[in-house]
């Protein structure tokens, strides 16, 4: 082998296999936890099919990976960052909606849903959404003040490109653990507001 070519793991066709088991085991499931373990990765708790499973996505330059793991990987508390606080607020505690690749490319989206209030409501207790029971549906008294958002984790595995990027609804750049600034990059830019 010449040089230090080193081939990488993450192809299109093992990427469309993690995507397939993410479906099977976390599918639909509560994300419980959230938050990071180091600068560029995240852990995550989900509560799918009546156990508990962890998932580790990580954009590291030489080890991009997403995978689940047998015990939950251990969250830096000390470690704040706009990335983690937005995670927090908008991830914990929504439900995977879907998982899925994007065509030809080697990026997993994994789009989330939460039940929220709406900043002008008043204040309403929301019952759990998929805590287990078939139940899920909105008492119809609260219908109208409880609103379902949906945010999007684009998981990037690129090599030194990889990137966690979190978006709405919209594909508006909510943030990211490697911004791409215009001095970086004049094709594209991964910084908030930008458009995915």
């Amino acid at each position: 082998m010449k040089g230090s070519l080193v081939p990488d793991p993450y192809d299109l066709l093992t990427i469309a296999a993690v995507v397939d088991e993410l479906n099977a085991t976390v599918g639909n499931g509560r994300i419980q936890r959230i938050g990071l373990i180091d600068q560029r990765t995240l852990g995550a708790e989900i509560y799918a099919g009546g156990r508990r499973r962890y998932l580790l996505a990580s954009a590291d330059d030489a080890l991009p990976r997403l995978r689940l793991t047998d015990a939950m990987p251990s969250l830096d508390p000390a470690l704040i960052t706009p990335f983690g606080l937005l995670l927090r607020k908008h991830v914990r505690g929504g439900i995977i909606a879907s998982i899925d690749q994007s065509p030809l490319e080697r990026v997993v989206r994994v789009s989330i849903a939460k039940r929220v209030l709406p900043l002008d409501s008043e204040p309403v207790a929301i019952p759990e959404l998929g805590a287990g029971n078939d139940d899920d549906e909105v008492p119809e008294e609260e219908d109208e003040t409880v609103e379902l958002r949906f945010v999007h984790l684009m998981i990037e595995l690129m090599g030194r490109h990889s990137n966690l990027i979190l978006v709405d609804d919209e594909s508006q750049i909510m943030e990211s653990v490697k911004r791409v600034t215009p001095d970086m990059s004049r094709v594209r830019l991964v910084l908030p507001p930008a458009q995915l």
